[in-house]
C-alpha cells in the first residue's frame, strides 16, 4: 500500500515532469541574453531593421540622383536643390552610421553568445527531485511553492480521494 506522502509526491513530480508551463519556466530562467537561442532571435530582429534601413538608404540615394538630374536640367533653382541635397546627405549619413552600429551589434552578440542546453538542465532538476538525497523537508518546501491546496475526501474508511489545486 502506498502512503499518502508518496502518492502526493509522485503525483506532483509527474505533473511537473509533464508540464509545459514548468518546462517554459526553466527555459526562461536558463536562457539569458547570452544564449545562442536568444542571440539568434535578436539577430533576426536586427537583420530585419538593417533591411528596412537599406531600403531607406536606397530611396534616399535615388532621391539624390533625381535632385542632381533636376539640377542639370534646370527644373528648380540651384539653391533649392542644394538645400534638398544637403538634407538628403545628412540623412544618408545617419542611416549608414545606424547600419554600421547594427552590424557591430550582431558581431558582438555572436561573440558573446554561448550554447545553453536548457533541456539538459530540466532533466538534471527532475533527477535532483527524485534523488534519495532530496529529503522530506526539501520535498515539503517544493510542494509549498507549487501546490496551493490538497483536498482530501474520504470515500470509505480505507480509501481517500485527493484533489490538488496548483498555484
Amino acid at each position: 500500500m502506498i502512503t499518502t506522502d508518496q502518492l502526493v509526491w509522485e503525483t506532483v513530480s509527474n505533473t511537473i515532469r509533464d508540464s509545459n508551463l514548468f518546462k517554459e519556466s526553466i527555459k526562461k530562467e536558463v536562457l539569458n541574453d547570452n544564449s545562442i537561442v536568444q542571440t539568434n532571435i535578436d539577430v533576426k530582429k536586427i537583420k530585419r531593421k538593417i533591411k528596412q534601413n537599406d531600403h531607406l538608404i536606397q530611396r534616399i540615394s535615388e532621391s539624390i540622383v533625381n535632385q542632381e538630374t533636376d539640377k542639370l536640367i534646370g527644373i528648380r533653382s540651384q539653391k533649392e536643390i542644394q538645400d534638398v541635397l544637403d538634407r538628403l546627405d545628412v540623412e544618408l549619413l545617419k542611416l549608414k552610421s545606424n547600419k554600421e552600429k547594427m552590424l557591430d551589434e550582431i558581431s558582438t552578440r555572436h561573440q558573446n553568445s554561448q550554447w545553453i542546453d536548457w533541456i539538459n538542465e530540466w532533466g538534471v532538476r527532475l533527477e535532483e527531485m527524485n534523488n534519495s538525497e532530496f529529503n522530506f523537508d526539501d520535498k515539503k518546501t517544493l510542494l509549498k511553492t507549487i501546490v496551493d491546496k490538497i483536498i482530501v475526501k474520504s470515500t470509505d474508511n480505507l480509501e481517500h480521494e485527493l484533489t490538488f489545486r496548483i498555484w
